[in-house]
């Protein structure tokens, strides 16, 4: 569930050795610790950020004043290079380290500088913000049709898929430290519907939890349960 594995590779993986030495040698490094923006909601977008390291989280404010987490960015991808395009544009989202990051600012009159004079970039680019507005779409018809613990669950799959380790007793331990709350935003449910979620999941032995932590036991089964879950 969530994005193919394909779809997982970063930016600064898909592009060639040139592209990828020009535009790393663009901006000026920066460290972000846990918790800070690195870009933040209507403000002028003036640059891109391209991850070196850590992750990040992409939210937005909601019509009716929810927060909402539209997405995660890990080391490699490029963060706010949509707006940045446009003489204009202000941020539609926040982004907010998850981790400790360390990004490469590249003002935008840079980026676009580096796209003039790289069109593979360019078209990688293209490919990467039409995967975004997929999964985008994709996600719309999961939240229409899915109940809570689907969406849970379809979380779950994703953050396995993306940050799992292996466990000593064949389980996977999901090394991303999302709260509830995070979770809550990124299904668009409340942040108590998803602690029955999880105590759900808890009582059939699919997972357990810590604090910010949680083992699936048997992924497998976890595939197997969201076909039951959807519409729950």
């Amino acid at each position: 569930m969530g994005r193919d594995r394909e779809a997982i590779i970063s930016f600064i993986q898909r592009l060639d050795t040139c592209d990828q030495d020009a535009i790393l040698s663009l901006g000026s490094s920066a460290v972000f610790r846990s918790g800070d923006h690195v870009f933040r909601e209507g403000e002028v977008a003036g640059s891109v950020a391209l991850l070196i390291n850590g992750c990040v989280k992409i939210c937005g404010t909601a019509r009716n004043g929810r927060n909402v987490l539209l997405a995660l960015r890990d080391a490699g991808d490029l963060v706010g290079q949509l707006p940045a395009l446009d003489d204009s544009a202000t941020r539609p989202s926040s982004a907010i380290a998850i981790a400790d990051v360390e990004a490469r600012i590249v003002s935008r009159t840079e980026f676009r500088d580096f796209l003039l004079h790289h069109p593979r970039a360019t078209y990688v680019l293209m490919q990467e913000l039409s995967r975004d507005l997929t999964e985008a779409l994709r996600q719309g018809k999961v939240l229409g049709s899915e109940g809570t613990l689907g969406r849970v669950v379809e979380r779950l799959l994703e953050l396995a898929d993306r940050y799992g380790a292996p466990t000593p007793g064949g389980g996977v331990r999901i090394a991303l430290h999302l709260s509830q709350a995070d979770v809550a935003a990124w299904i668009g449910g409340s942040r108590e519907a998803v602690v029955r979620a999880l105590a759900s999941l808890r009582a059939r032995g699919l997972i357990t939890t810590q604090r910010r932590t949680i083992v699936i036991r048997d992924l497998d089964a976890l595939r197997s349960d969201i076909c039951v879950t959807a519409g729950v």
